[in-house]
């Protein structure tokens, strides 16, 4: 088998169409298949989002299972990729899933937990899920992580083991064939830790896991590995053969507000700091918002195929997007680097793209799959994030003014309001990338504008970890009011 290059569509959350993969037609997905393709990319991994769906599926849940399985022949018949699907490993539909369209359906209002150590109820959720997985059953793999979700508390590593065993299984009696691959996460634990090192239970867990899957051997199977302390504990039981380099949230954080992430030397770090373990299986990425996430998903095939900084060149990338504009686009991308300070370096990015906005028709390359079938909306995108980093940046240099912090603060609630209408992501997302640069910045200035509507941005500011539905759209509101 061919070193596998992958990319993972990340389904979990709804917002706008093509924002959110949830929301792609055929068509879409056709296309950006297309383009990862033609970017050296020859693996696609989706969560399909079984975890939440009822049986019987809904009309719109029957549509998009109906829908992936084209997708995994579109990809196998005319691409020759490799397609894995997942799901997490005791997750199910409670009694509220059915009230939900696939597209509109929140994961924490349609979510239960199977207890992992009832046996008649990890009979009915495996039968639950054969059915599902069903009209999917050409992908070429599986994958089950060992939480988050998913997880009991005090469910000793055998039952996850036995899980895998289930979903070993149940792939045998869909196709024979499929790989099991085990997504190596942070353990299945009475209380999960993300610790990149190898120390605690998850180190143990992890271990443990390995060691009875290559006693059982349920061939064919591989491992995803994503921290150190996974690519340490496969060493010690020595499993590398079967090692995937997952290194999560390179490419995008998730879950993450969308916007477009310029770091090529994070990403050369990263693969860099993991050079000296084996993954023969090959690397994979992951996007949350594909659209926005063009560049680095340039980025992360240049390096993982033994490219460097050195020869990394997004202005020859950008005229496969658009010809005669490549380097127009690397501009615009360079200068949405949260390394950028100067609030002029994006407004004057802003002026080619517009520039081309103009054009009556806009001509693309062998890459226009990754455009989502609009190059003008990508365009606009750009323009409005590029819009709105210039003045999140002038109300970093806003300084103390009342005054002038107010109208800083307008303009940039007004530009953030502009974006977030265009893709409509509503939920909670973590504090790195967006949330890590630019939101100290949205709390020093509302702190010094010192109002009661502004204190109550700050506590939306603290709110946005956990899993409330809605969570940005609140932070958006509060904002608006307490700038007017």
């Amino acid at each position: 088998m061919d070193r596998l290059l992958g990319m993972y569509v990340h389904t979990h959350w709804s917002y706008n169409q093509p924002y959110a993969a949830r929301t792609w037609t055929l068509g879409h997905w056709k296309g950006y298949l297309t383009g990862l393709s033609r970017m050296g990319y020859n693996l696609v991994q989706i969560w399909p989002m079984l975890d939440t769906m009822p049986v019987p599926p809904t009309p719109s849940d029957l549509a998009h299972l109906d829908k992936l399985r084209r997708v995994i022949r579109y990809a196998h018949d005319e691409l020759g990729m490799t397609v894995y699907v997942g799901i997490g490993p005791n997750t199910s539909a409670n009694e509220h899933a059915a009230s939900f369209s696939f597209e509109d359906r929140n994961y924490f209002e349609a979510e239960v937990l199977v207890n992992s150590s009832d046996e008649a109820a990890m009979d009915r959720e495996m039968e639950r899920r054969r059915a599902l997985l069903e009209p999917l059953s050409e992908a070429d793999g599986l994958w089950v992580l060992d939480c988050d979700p998913g997880g009991c508390v005090g469910s000793p590593v055998s039952d996850f083991v036995d899980i895998l065993l289930r979903h070993r299984d149940m792939l045998d009696r869909l196709r024979p064939g499929i790989r099991l691959v085990y997504w190596m996460w942070a353990g299945w634990t009475d209380k999960h830790r993300f610790d990149p090192e190898w120390t605690g239970n998850a180190q143990s867990c992890w271990v443990e896991v390995l060691q009875s899957l290559k006693r059982l051997n349920p061939e064919p199977w591989a491992l995803h590995a994503c921290m150190p302390g996974h690519f340490k504990s496969i060493e010690q039981v020595g499993v590398v053969e079967r090692t995937h380099f997952y290194p999560y949230n390179l490419v995008e954080y998730e879950p993450s507000y969308p916007f477009t992430n310029w770091e090529p030397k994070r990403i050369a770090d990263a693969f860099a700091a993991f050079s000296q373990y084996s993954y023969p299986m090959g690397a994979l990425g992951n996007s949350q918002t594909h659209c926005v996430q063009i560049p680095h998903a340039y980025v992360f095939s240049h390096i993982a195929r033994g490219g460097s900084l050195d020869d990394l060149d997004p202005a020859v990338f950008g005229e496969r997007l658009i010809p005669g504009h490549g380097e127009g686009l690397a501009q615009a991308w360079r200068a949405m680097s949260i390394e950028t300070d100067d609030p002029a370096v994006p407004r004057s990015a802003i002026e080619p793209i517009q520039g081309l906005l103009h054009a009556p028709n806009i001509a693309t390359g062998d890459l226009e799959g990754l455009f989502f079938g609009s190059p003008r909306r990508y365009l606009e995108d750009l323009a409005l994030q590029l819009g709105l980093w210039s003045e999140i940046l002038t109300l970093k240099h806003a300084g103390k003014s009342p005054e002038r912090l107010r109208r800083a603060l307008r303009s940039v609630v007004d530009a953030l309001v502009a974006w977030n209408a265009r893709h409509g992501f509503r939920d909670r997302y973590d504090d790195v990338y967006y949330y890590g640069h630019a939101h100290p910045i949205f709390r020093d200035a509302f702190a010094a504008l010192g109002t009661p509507e502004a204190e109550a941005v700050l506590d939306r500011l603290d709110m946005l970890s956990g899993r409330s539905h809605g969570q940005t759209t609140a932070l958006l509101d509060a904002m608006r009011r307490a700038v007017v």
